[in-house]
């Protein structure tokens, strides 16, 4: 009896044993990979992670500035597929993190994920208070975020990197695919108690850093500049440029009105306005600035001197455009140069009829008016004269002489830079 019952509990132990062994078996072997899947895709986060993004630099005299950085946040995450008591979890972060308490419990009841971004940018005393909780599937993670530690200061030239690590607008914007550089994947393992460990990293490579022409300080007097013309003469928009007479070097690229990029979100009330570069993203007459090019093309072709006159009677009328100097002013006899000095509309005309239209647009293409000047900043415009050019394609050797003299007003009556 006693024999029996030694050997009863034996074979229960081996049978006990032997399906421990087989089930193992299946576990592992027969169906090893696929459990194995299983465990990972329950277990495993490949998060996608990118280089660190390059940092920008203005001048300031002979050193560097940084201008645009990048800063560490926390922020807070769920893991809704192992949290159990969902509406617990809800009513205890929600406070701490200034949340909608019913929101919250909606996110986590909607989504079956292991990752759920519940909060950006926690500050320290967010980020202790939920670590004390010490709640089942509520972690803390940590990344960076881009910063720019003048606030405004040459914004509309460097524009800012959105929600989605994306550069808008600006060099952040035109160079986003240089300063982002190359983009990695971290591996996060689920381990116990809810907890998250970070595994190996497939390593990201850092984007390269731009160092602009842009000198600080003369960018912050220009702004400065604009902030207070802007409060004498109430103008909705302005921009300065400042250009290194010896080499052609950007020193000021200033708008009037700014932004913060650290704050890009509250001007979206604003529309896209506020965000673009009227030095590059607008169109406008050149008026007076295009006296200088006139008279240089007079002067190369040596159809005017400093001293060529002109009788100046305060007018010119071309086709139906009557056309008369500032503030109705006549000068009567007067030199090239004083057309220049004083800004005389009729002088520049006269200087430009010497030459004739087609001589004077080759000139305007030759100075690069009717191209980009590539900048390399993102949203760059540039006109193209269509309405020049549609009128010239006329065959003047064909056309009747009423056409060609329809033509011929129209042109100079559109392509006349001082009206």
């Amino acid at each position: 009896m006693k024999f029996s019952r030694i050997n009863f509990i034996f074979l229960g132990i081996v049978s006990c044993v032997l399906i421990i062994v087989v089930r193992l078996v299946f576990l592992q072997i027969i169906n090893g990979q696929v459990n194995k899947a299983l465990a990972n895709g329950q277990q495993k986060i490949f998060q996608p992670i990118s280089g660190e993004r390059g940092e920008i630099f203005l001048f300031d005299k002979d050193k560097l500035v940084l201008v645009a950085d990048n800063q560490l946040y926390k922020y807070c995450y769920l893991s809704p597929r192992i949290i159990k008591d969902k509406a617990r979890v809800a009513k205890l972060i929600s406070p701490i993190l200034g949340l909608d308490q019913e929101k919250v419990f909606s996110d986590l009841k909607n989504n079956n994920s292991l990752f759920f971004l519940l909060k950006k940018n926690i500050n320290n005393s967010e980020e202790k208070r939920i670590s004390e909780l010490r709640l089942r599937g509520v972690s803390i993670g940590e990344s960076t975020i881009r910063y720019y530690p003048f606030n405004s200061l040459a914004s509309d030239v460097l524009g800012f990197v959105n929600n989605d690590n994306k550069g808008q607008y600006g060099i952040e914007g035109f160079w986003n695919d240089v300063l982002s550089g190359k983009k990695g994947w971290r591996n996060i393992e689920y381990g116990p108690f809810g907890r998250f460990f970070q595994g190996d990293d497939i390593a990201s490579m850092r984007g390269a850093d731009i160092v602009l022409t842009i000198d600080k300080n003369i960018q912050e007097q220009a702004e400065s500049l604009l902030a207070d013309y802007q409060k004498k003469f109430d103008f909705s928009t302005g921009q300065i440029i400042v250009v290194s007479p010896n080499d052609g070097k950007v020193l000021a690229l200033a708008d009037f009105p700014s932004f913060n990029p650290n704050q890009f979100e509250k001007y979206g009330d604003k529309g896209v306005g506020i965000f673009q570069d009227k030095n590059i993203q607008a169109l406008y007459e050149p008026g007076s600035t295009f006296k200088a090019i006139t008279m240089a093309a007079a002067l190369n072709e040596g159809k005017i001197t400093p001293e060529t006159t002109y009788i100046d009677k305060g007018f010119v009328d071309i086709g139906r455009r009557h056309l008369t100097n500032y503030d109705q002013r006549v000068y009567g006899k007067t030199t090239m140069t004083k057309v220049l000095e004083k800004s005389i509309n009729t002088g520049a005309i006269f200087a430009e009829s010497q030459i004739g239209h087609s001589v004077f647009t080759n000139y305007l293409k030759k100075f690069g008016i009717f191209e980009k000047t590539n900048i390399g900043l993102q949203g760059e415009v540039f006109s193209e004269n269509k309405e020049f050019k549609k009128g010239w394609e006329v065959n003047f050797a064909t056309a009747s002489r009423s056409e060609e003299r329809r033509v011929g007003k129209e042109c100079r009556s559109r392509w006349s830079p001082y009206h």
